[in-house]
């Protein structure tokens, strides 16, 4: 095979995958207008689409059948690290890897005593700062407690106030004034609202 031929292939190769990629992205920009968002939906089709009751909200039994359908209305919960992870990070610094290895030439250069006490202090240092940063995750998930926000919301016809956790897609939200919006909602009604994003 000449290096003309070669090149020909390439060609063919990447010609065929251009009209491969451009084929996929026109199916994309199809599809993705085909499909419409939420936001863009009016009232009545979001209350079609959630079977929702524009007056008397959702039904109990329908609340439930969401909540296990979708879960709860909350922020995923991070996995803690391990002692172990949090106690070899604390020697994830380029000023303790310079004195690791001082600690390293000294030994080798017959001054153990002195290697050791280096060593000991570094160890003492993660030991303490993975104790402080154990004790600070335990303050920050105690805190987490204190921030369960309640909303009303209108279920069976009656205004039912419940834990912003267990809000569903469906659920019509009444809010005043100096409450926090508790989920992405679509507005209804509204009378002199003003918003503070901060």
């Amino acid at each position: 095979m000449n290096c003309f031929t070669f090149v020909l292939m390439l060609f063919k190769i990447n010609f065929l995958l251009y009209h491969f990629q451009n084929n996929l992205l026109f199916q994309n920009l199809i599809f993705k207008r085909t499909i419409m968002k939420l936001y863009q939906k009016s009232l009545f089709e979001l209350y079609k689409t959630f079977q929702t009751d524009p007056v008397k909200g959702l039904t109990t039994a329908q609340a439930d059948e969401k909540l296990h359908e979708y879960g709860r209305n909350a922020l995923q919960k991070e996995i803690a690290p391990s002692i172990l992870y949090i106690f070899f990070t604390q020697f994830a610094d380029p000023l303790i890897y310079l004195l690791l290895g001082a600690a390293t030439i000294i030994f080798f250069l017959g001054q153990s005593l002195d290697a050791f006490i280096i060593s000991g202090i570094l160890i003492f240092n993660a030991i303490i700062g993975t104790i402080q940063e154990k004790r600070t995750e335990k303050i920050l998930d105690g805190l987490q407690k204190f921030f369960n926000y309640e909303s009303i919301v209108i279920r069976n016809g009656l205004s039912k106030i419940i834990d912003n956790q267990f809000i569903v897609p469906g659920d019509i939200i009444f809010l005043t004034a100096g409450e926090k919006i508790p989920a992405d909602a679509k507005l209804i009604t509204a009378t002199n609202l003003t918003v503070d994003e901060s």
